[in-house]
């Protein structure tokens, strides 16, 4: 009955946020979909800031991680002045990824979607959904052809991708 209620929450909050343009940062609450590599592709830790190290580079693996928040029923769910965020990278849930919704009312903007991971199944799990009040793009989902990443989309990614 949790995860039902965390579902309907994390919906209400969809309709609710007020939306703007896809972030170009980790979810509000920590969770990932990247890691650093060096110049072989072997992983790299990243720095205490999140970014990756001089000589490596960010490689997106679509392989959602979660931050480390409050766990209710299972899910890593985080609430703060930076947005919402509700995670589950395995486990608890027979999908994993993330709801997300941040914004900044003063500027108006902000944005919320669904990432799924690349363990997922169906192949459409995999991807993300997301809305926006971004010039443009106010719906966009993610495909093969983008970074597969809510909070690092690319110009790749619109509203055409959510078509099956």
């Amino acid at each position: 009955m949790r995860k039902a209620a965390i579902v309907a929450l994390a919906a209400a909050m969809l309709l609710v946020v007020s939306l703007a343009s896809i972030a170009y940062a980790d979810g509000p609450g920590g969770s990932t979909e990247h890691h650093c590599a060096n110049s072989d592709g072997q992983p790299v830790p990243a720095n205490a800031d999140g970014s990756c190290p001089a000589g490596s580079t960010v490689v997106y693996d679509n392989d959602v991680t979660c931050g480390s928040n409050n766990d209710v029923g299972g899910f890593d769910v985080f609430v703060g002045a930076s947005g919402l965020e509700i995670c589950t990278d395995g486990g608890a849930a027979p999908v994993q990824g993330r709801v997300v919704a941040s914004g900044d009312p003063a500027a108006q903007s902000g944005y919320a979607g669904a990432d799924g991971d690349k363990d997922n199944s169906p192949e459409q799990a995999q991807g993300w959904l997301g809305v926006s009040s971004e010039a443009g793009t106010p719906l966009a989902c993610g495909d093969t052809n983008g970074n597969r990443d809510l909070t690092h989309a690319t110009g790749d990614d619109d509203v055409q991708d959510c078509l099956p």
